[in-house]
This record gives C-alpha cells, sequence and structure tokens, in this order.
C-alpha cells in the first residue's frame, strides 16, 4: 500500500523544531555512530560540521537521552553566555589568562543553574554504601546550599566587600545608602558630627572561583550534570584578523578542555562541557591558535554527511537518516527494507543520476539542505505517493532560492552583505554556469559602472568559492570532468584561478546563469 506524500515525516529543516517533536527520539538517526562518539568518551567535547549538518539535533538528542538517565543536561545558547559575561565584565577585553577563568567561572555557574533547586534526600540504612551515600548527599546539600548564597548575593541584591573608609569632619547628622554600578556606599553619622563612610565593591570572579569550583565538585559527585553550548555562531562574530572574538572562542575552547580534564581527574566522568559550533568558525580558529588543531584531532565529532561512492543510494547516510523517519513513522512502511522503501519512493533517476547523487551535487550535502528540497516537493505534491524526478525539476526554482537564502545565513561571518551581494550580482549579471576567471575579469571592466563598489575579481572569486558559490572543474585522462568545491573534503580548500570555474548546481535558478 502506497502512502501520499503528505502523510510521511521527513524531518525539519530546523534542529529545534525537530527535536521538539513527540517521537523526537524514536525518529532520530543513529547510524552514523556520532551520539556514541560524543557520549561514551569524556574528552569528545566538540561537535563541529557545517551549518545544517544536524549540530542542534544532535545536541537536543543528548539532552533528552541523558535526562532519561538521570543526569541533568541542558543546553545554554549564545544569550545566556553572553549576559552572564556582561555582567562580570562589562564588555572588558581580557587577557589570555583572565579569559579563561572567566570562561570557566561561566561554565560552573551554568553548571549551578542546572542543580539550584534540586536538593537531595537521603536513604535510611546501614550498610556502608547507604551510611557513605547519605554522607555524599549531606555534603551535597551543603555545598549547594553555599553556591545558592553566593549566586543570589552576586547577582541578585549584589556581592560585595569592604573597601575601605575615609572619616570626614561634618556638620549635620544622617544616614544614607546609596548604590550605582557594581558600588555600594553607606554612610552612617556619628551624634559627634563625626561621618564614616564605607565602600564595598563586588568581588571580581576569581575571587570566589576556588570555592566555587570546589562546592561544584562535591555536588557532582552526587549529581552528575552536562552542559551543552549552542547556537555561538549566532554571536556578533567578527573573524578578521586581530578580532577579539576569535581570540575569546580560542579561549572558551581551552577552558572547557580545561573543566573537563578536572573532572576527569577527579572521576566525574558522567559529568562533561559539549561545545557545538561551525566547522568554517573552527577552521578560522585554527589559523590563529597553536594549539587548537591538538584539540579537534583529540577531543572532537565531526559531522559531515558526505559520501563520494553513491552506487548505492539506500546506503548513503543521508538517505538512510530519511528512510528511518519515514519507517519510524508509518505503519505502512515499518516493515520494509531500505532498499525496498526507496525504490517505492523514489523510482526513477534524475538527470540520469540516482536521486541522493542529484540532491548531493544540487545541495551542500547536508541533511537541512537534503530535507528542504523535498518538504518544497512535499508540499506542492501531498497527494502524490512517490518522489518522480520532474517534480524535483518543477520545484528547482523554490529551492534554489531557499538554499540561496541558507548560504546568506552562513556568510555574514565571513564577509559584509554589500559586498557579497556584489559579487553575486557579477556572477548573476555574467550568466554562464561556466567560465574562465580572465573572460570574468574582462566582463566586469567594460561595466565597472554597475556596481555600488569595486570588485577584485580574484577576491571575489575566492570567496564565492570558499563559500560554495563556485567550484573548479577539468577534465581527467579518461575526459571524465573532475569537480572541486571548497566545502568538500575531496575538493581542493583554495581555488585554482587557471582552471575553468562552475556555478553550484544548486544555485543556478536563482542566479539564472545558463
Amino acid at each position: 500500500m502506497s502512502v501520499e506524500l503528505k502523510k510521511l515525516n521527513l524531518g525539519c529543516a530546523d534542529g529545534d523544531s525537530e527535536s521538539n517533536k513527540k517521537e523526537f527520539l524514536d525518529l532520530f538517526y543513529t547510524g552514523n555512530n556520532k551520539y556514541d562518539e560524543i557520549t561514551n568518551d569524556p574528552m569528545k567535547y566538540i561537535v563541529f560540521g557545517k551549518k545544517g549538518t544536524g549540530k542542534t539535533v544532535l545536541g537536543r538528542y543528548i539532552e533528552k537521552k541523558y535526562n532519561q538517565k538521570g543526569i541533568e543536561c541542558r543546553i545554554f545558547n549564545k544569550d545566556d553566555i553572553a549576559l552572564l559575561k556582561m555582567i562580570e565584565k562589562n564588555k572588558e577585553e581580557l587577557s589570555g589568562d583572565e579569559a579563561i577563568q572567566l570562561f570557566k567561572w561561566i561554565l560552573y555557574r551554568k553548571i549551578h543553574q542546572v542543580i539550584k533547586n534540586k536538593t537531595i534526600k537521603g536513604k535510611f540504612g546501614f550498610k556502608k554504601d547507604t551510611r557513605q551515600r547519605n554522607k555524599d548527599i549531606k555534603a551535597y546539600n551543603k555545598a549547594l546550599a553555599r553556591l545558592n548564597e553566593m549566586c543570589l548575593i552576586r547577582y541578585g541584591n549584589g556581592n560585595y566587600e569592604f573597601d575601605g573608609y575615609t572619616d570626614n569632619d561634618g556638620e549635620t547628622i544622617t544616614a544614607e545608602i546609596q548604590g550605582k554600578g557594581k558600588r555600594l556606599l553607606s554612610k552612617v553619622t556619628g551624634e559627634k558630627n563625626k561621618e564614616i563612610s564605607r565602600i564595598y565593591t563586588t568581588k571580581e570572579f576569581y575571587k570566589l572561583i576556588d570555592e566555587f569550583e570546589e562546592c561544584i565538585f562535591i555536588c557532582l559527585k552526587v549529581q552528575s550534570v552536562v552542559i551543552i553550548l549552542d547556537d555561538l555562531d549566532e554571536l556578533d562574530i567578527d573573524l578578521g584578523e586581530d578580532k577579539y572574538s576569535a581570540k575569546a572562542l580560542n579561549k572558551l575552547i581551552e577552558a572547557m578542555k580545561n573543566v573537563n580534564l578536572l573532572f576527569a581527574k577527579n572521576e566525574l566522568l558522567s559529568s562533561k562541557c559539549i561545545l557545538l559550533i561551525r566547522s568554517d568558525i573552527i577552521e578560522e580558529l585554527n589559523k590563529r591558535s597553536t594549539n587548537l588543531n591538538k584539540v579537534i584531532q583529540d577531543n572532537s565529532v565531526e559531522l559531515y554527511w558526505i559520501e563520494k561512492e553513491n552506487s548505492t543510494p539506500e546506503r548513503h547516510m543521508i538517505m538512510e537518516m530519511i528512510l528511518n523517519k519515514v519507517k519510524k513513522s508509518s505503519k505502512e512502511y515499518y516493515n520494509y527494507s531500505n532498499k525496498e522503501l526507496y525504490k517505492i519512493l523514489f523510482p526513477e533517476p534524475i538527470n540520469k543520476q540516482n536521486v541522493v547523487t542529484y540532491l548531493i551535487n544540487n545541495s551542500y550535502g547536508r541533511p537541512r539542505d537534503i530535507i528542504t528540497y523535498l518538504q518544497i516537493i512535499k508540499k506542492r505534491y501531498p497527494n502524490e505517493t512517490c518522489f518522480r524526478a520532474k517534480m524535483f525539476r518543477e520545484c528547482k526554482q523554490s529551492y534554489s532560492d531557499a538554499f540561496q537564502k541558507e548560504l546568506y545565513n552562513e556568510a555574514k561571518i565571513h564577509i559584509d552583505l554589500e559586498t557579497f551581494e556584489e559579487y553575486l550580482k557579477l556572477i548573476r549579471d555574467y550568466g554562464k554556469n561556466s567560465f574562465y576567471a580572465s573572460n570574468l575579469r574582462t566582463y566586469y571592466k567594460s561595466r565597472r559602472k554597475n556596481y555600488n563598489k569595486s570588485i577584485d575579481v580574484n577576491e571575489c572569486l575566492t570567496k564565492l568559492y570558499q563559500l560554495g558559490v563556485v567550484g573548479n572543474m577539468r577534465k581527467n585522462s579518461n575526459d571524465e570532468i573532475i569537480y572541486s568545491w571548497g566545502y568538500r573534503k575531496d575538493g581542493n580548500p583554495n581555488v585554482n584561478l587557471e582552471l575553468k570555474l562552475t556555478v553550484h548546481y544548486g544555485l543556478r535558478n536563482i542566479l539564472n546563469t545558463k
């Protein structure tokens, strides 16, 4: 029995929307083993991949699975980090060591937020294990009370320390308390017109961190906590040379490694701090750090979905992910093999390519791209029971528009919007699918007045290659066309301006190239 497309669950392009569905845990794809990689190794704490590769979805899955196991897990986003940093340092730039300490403080503060209302009761019993457990629980509750006290004072009514006093002769008797910013001024006047002023200032976080850390570790012996930082790419990140945000992110990664090492050293192996971050940000940070490459090699898990071999499309990770969602959400298809279901849903090739090869070539090989394309078709043909070649072709324009919008979101930390739009306008105006850089330079020189900004064509093509708008193409010894894309591992990371260039298939419709 065939099922109409409108009844099929293909997943969501947005990770948060996907994770809020009640059947999320059942439909999540674990065939790439990334969940096991990040959870089985206490020192794997970075998940990276291009925008749209499923970092948020994986983070939400980890969160829900850990909470099922009794491990308190919560995801924090950019606003949580930025707000706490602003409270502590009021946008001041920090030195290297101070930045690491601040980020450690922020991580501990987030762990405290997870457990601050979780007091634990001991159990009655005379066994040695029970007595030790009750002893640990008593220490936990005491440490938690101290953490709550420090944070209530610091982030509730202020956290002040005595900062000296002055004596001044006065002619009146007054009593007042003045508050401004981080300073509290109290004045008490004696009967002999002698005024004593005491000034209290907020303790710097580094004066509290040792005690705070000790209390956190006591608590984690009883209650394991995992915190996940997501959405950091939505911060106002500028990855230009000598920019503060790049340095700060490197220090955050260093602080997370420091904290996770301390957890391992203190045998708090179920507790962890995890970072979800874009691969293009990691690549830029790596250029500015001598140690980050070691961290990437030893402490990270990468989400990368492009496989070179697509001859058995039903075995490709992305297709397995799609078929898994369909089978587990449809009783009609539940017992079908992937091969059987693939033939039902995708019965014919597209432009002499199997569906997986076509989808990979028209995308960046990310789940978000593939799901977006299929959802567009599903919405346009809700009563059909399979995805036919003509449906892909007829929905190509709508998909290309969505693909370009996603490209804008990804490009904003690498290039200013006005310059990027001028680069795309040049490609659109030139109107060719494939060309040489020399031909584009000649075209631009005769029409430079049509553009709001002066364009260095070499720089333009270098940036567009980096972002995946254009790629290189050449013929091999067998007269086969070989493509190279900057976003693919099997491609050259740098553009070759002597070779022919070609516009990405997914952008040709929206850029109107022929």
